[in-house]
């Protein structure tokens, strides 16, 4: 933004460039999130220095199409690639699947399922279901286990349970796959752990911290305050959680802020 708005263009094609081998880094680590998420605050910046429907249709033209096909890259390769003891994906072979990828090489994996994966990843309907259905067969989600300890640094708790595991619990039940890792929304994960009353109770945590962080993120754009960008980052990524989990993608960034 500071480089459209004094006409900086040397500046501004660094920040694109960056942008770009950022976003392609995200691929190579298998991440849609890391992969879109440097691709949407350069188009923002393009936005606020002048808000223009033209400008709004450009950016929308081209981020749809690139996180379906990030998306569909992504969700292929690790399908194919072998995941360490840890549950990451290899490295080099996440490298020779891209690379198969981008040369046109058909590659398959078993039990193709007969549906777009980009498409069927904007409902969460499915795991969202599942976990309902956990509640009512008389199995209650233990996804606030960490609340307490989320907060505390790790050189402080070296033994610090690893937060995000959750998801993989969740996973691990609806598939037996301890390599992966599924949320149901936050609406689904309270009806989970309290039924009707976790529903409400998720939405009381959740609604303070959206409005005041809602209310940040505004102020300092306002008044220009861009020592404070990483602070309004991590709200809009947190803003954009509600399909996550409360504690790892909620509660978590709290502290960071």
């Amino acid at each position: 933004y500071w480089a459209l708005q004094n006409d900086r263009r040397r500046w501004f094609w660094l920040v694109f460039a960056l942008t770009v081998i950022d976003s392609l880094v995200g691929i190579v680590q298998l991440s849609k999130y890391a992969a879109m998420f440097p691709a949407l605050m350069l188009p923002l910046a393009y936005l606020y220095h002048k808000v223009t429907f033209r400008r709004l249709m450009l950016i929308v033209g081209i981020l749809v199409p690139y996180y379906f096909v990030v998306a569909d890259i992504v969700t292929e390769a690790r399908g194919l690639v072998t995941r360490s003891e840890t549950g990451r994906a290899v490295l080099s072979e996440t490298v020779q699947v891209l690379n198969a990828r981008a040369a046109g090489v058909e590659q398959t994996r078993p039990n193709d399922p007969d549906f777009q994966i980009g498409w069927a990843r904007l409902s969460y309907v499915n795991a969202g279901s599942f976990a309902i259905s956990l509640y009512d067969q008389g199995i209650p989600g233990d996804t606030l286990r960490d609340i307490f300890i989320v907060w505390v640094p790790r050189i402080v708790y070296p033994d610090k349970p690893i937060i995000t595991d959750i998801g993989r619990d969740f996973t691990f039940r609806a598939n037996g796959n301890y390599n992966s890792s599924t949320s149901p929304s936050i609406p689904a994960e309270g009806y989970w752990t309290f039924g009707w009353l976790g529903v409400g109770l998720f939405a009381a945590l959740m609604a303070p911290v959206l409005a005041l962080w809602s209310i940040y993120n505004v102020v300092a754009l306002q008044r220009e305050s861009w020592h404070l960008l990483l602070v309004v980052a991590l709200g809009l990524r947190t803003g954009s959680r509600i399909d996550g989990m409360l504690v790892p993608d909620i509660v978590g960034p709290i502290s960071a802020a």
